[in-house]
Order: structure tokens, then sequence, then C-alpha cells
């Protein structure tokens, strides 16, 4: 696996404690809400390793359209509305909290 970027490092362990402050049972299962703010240069940058995550598999993307979620493969023109962590990526995060990077 290529390395991270610490921007795909934060995201990563903020997707892993924010579904595990919500139900730690659901461990790889938790979806999250997700939004980014800030200006269009940030949000465009956050796009990008959503994307790179995502194909290194460690995320999913998902878009909620009327309480249905959708793949972002489905809706490649929409937005990232959801977020959940692969098994793989769920592995990563738990490694990257036990060594003191990548937090919030």
């Amino acid at each position: 696996m290529s390395r991270l970027s610490p921007q795909q490092q934060h995201i990563l362990v903020h997707v892993y404690q924010t579904v595990q402050a919500v139900d730690p049972a659901l461990g790889e299962q938790g979806v999250m809400a997700w939004n980014t703010e800030g200006d269009g240069s940030f949000r465009a940058s956050t796009s990008r390793s959503l994307r790179r995550l995502e194909r290194q598999g460690l995320v999913r993307r998902l878009h909620y359209t009327a309480g249905r979620p959708r793949t972002s493969s489905e809706t490649c023109r929409h937005r990232t509305t959801h977020l959940s962590l692969t098994a793989s990526g769920l592995a990563l995060a738990r490694r990257l909290i036990a060594a003191g990077g990548g937090g919030c």
C-alpha cells in the first residue's frame, strides 16, 4: 500500500473515532455523515483525498438520496454525504491511533 498523506490519515482516524463514539459495536459497518467546510481549494483537496482512499479500498463514499444510500460509482456526479470504513480502513485507522498519528 502506498503511503498516506497527513490529510488521508486524519480522515481515516476521524471517521473511525466518530463511528466508535456513536456505537463501538458497529466496527466497519458504521456510517457517518460527511460534510466538508472551508474554501473551494480545501474542499477540492479533501475530495481528492477521499477518492484516493476509496481507490485504495480504505473507505466507501456514499451519497444518500431519498433515504437510500448509493455508492459513489453509481452517483459519480453527486457529492459524498456519508463515509464508512472498509475492513482494511478500520485496521489501518486502529494502527494509526496506536502509533499516535493522524488524530483529530
